[in-house]
């Protein structure tokens, strides 16, 4: 199984860098990883009714196919072994995910 632990630092400080807590990315936000990852991390969002609704680039709302940035940001932080003190908000989160990774990134790079 492919982890986040075999990209390149680069790779992953620029992925983790274009992601946040609340948006459900097109796969190619994860250019530079391997298509395995892409593969694990893509997956069917089913969209809700009001603040659940999946708002898609033409405005409408319905089911998406796609990535959650926290996820990724979560399962790389989980792979590379870091560990992130949890926060309640979901871009907060992402934000405490980040700077760890890009922290790590810096230090073995």
């Amino acid at each position: 199984m492919t982890t986040w632990k075999e990209v390149p630092p680069a790779i992953l400080a620029e992925i983790a860098g274009r992601l946040d807590g609340h948006t459900i990315y097109a796969p190619s936000v994860l250019d530079g990883a391997p298509p395995a990852l892409v593969k694990q991390h893509t997956r069917r969002v089913e969209s809700g009714v009001g603040k659940a609704a999946v708002y898609r680039p033409d405005g409408s709302t319905g089911d998406v196919m796609g990535v959650s940035g926290l996820g990724v940001l979560q399962t790389m932080a989980r792979d590379l072994g870091l560990e992130v003190e949890s926060y309640f908000g979901r871009g907060t989160q992402a934000a405490a995910y980040q700077t760890a990774i890009l922290a790590h990134c810096t230090a073995v790079a």
